[in-house]
C-alpha cells in the first residue's frame, strides 16, 4: 500500500493533536486535583484570611494554566506536545498521590509549603509563558518585516 505524503502528514496531525488533547487533560486534572487538596486543607485548617482572593495565588493559578495555550498553538508539533504530555502526565500522578496520601493520612501527610508536583507545575508554567512570549515575537518580526517589505500578508507571491 502506498501512501501519499498528504496521508502521512495528515495521520501525524491527528495523533499530535490526540496527544495535544491528553497532555491537555493532564493539566487540567493537575490543576483540579491541586485546587481541591488546598481545599480541603483550609477546611482542616481555618485561617482568618481566604487563600483565594490573595492576588499571588491567581497569578500562580494562571502560570498552572499556561500549559494549554501552548499545546493548542503547538498541537501539529508531536515533540512538543509529546514531551508536555509526559511531564504533565507524570505531575498529574504525583497529584493523585499526595491526594490519596492525604485522604489515608491526613494534613500531617502533606510536604510543607509544597511538594514536587506543584513545584514542577509551576516550573512548567513558567516555562509556558516563556515559549509563549517567544513566540508573540517572532510572529511579530515576521509580520512588521511583511508589513516593511510591502507585502499586504494576504498573498506572499506577490
Amino acid at each position: 500500500m502506498i501512501v501519499s505524503k498528504a496521508e502521512a502528514q495528515s495521520s501525524t496531525d491527528r495523533q499530535s493533536a490526540a496527544i495535544a488533547v491528553f497532555a491537555i487533560i493532564c493539566v487540567l486534572l493537575s490543576w483540579a486535583t491541586n485546587s481541591y487538596e488546598r481545599h480541603l486543607v483550609e477546611m482542616y485548617i481555618p485561617r482568618r484570611e481566604t487563600v483565594s482572593g490573595d492576588f499571588d495565588e491567581l497569578i500562580e493559578q494562571f502560570f498552572w494554566l499556561c500549559p494549554v495555550p501552548i499545546l493548542i498553538l503547538f498541537r501539529r508539533i508531536v515533540r512538543i506536545t509529546a514531551s508536555y504530555a509526559v511531564v504533565f502526565f507524570g505531575i498529574l500522578v504525583g497529584r493523585c498521590y499526595y491526594l490519596l496520601k492525604f485522604f489515608f493520612v491526613g494534613v500531617s501527610a502533606l510536604p510543607w509549603p509544597f511538594d514536587w508536583a506543584v513545584l514542577f507545575h509551576s516550573i512548567f508554567g513558567r516555562v509556558s509563558v516563556a515559549v509563549f512570549v517567544f513566540w508573540v515575537v517572532i510572529r511579530l518580526i515576521f509580520f512588521l518585516s511583511d508589513v516593511l517589505n510591502g507585502h499586504s500578508g494576504a498573498d506572499p507571491n506577490e
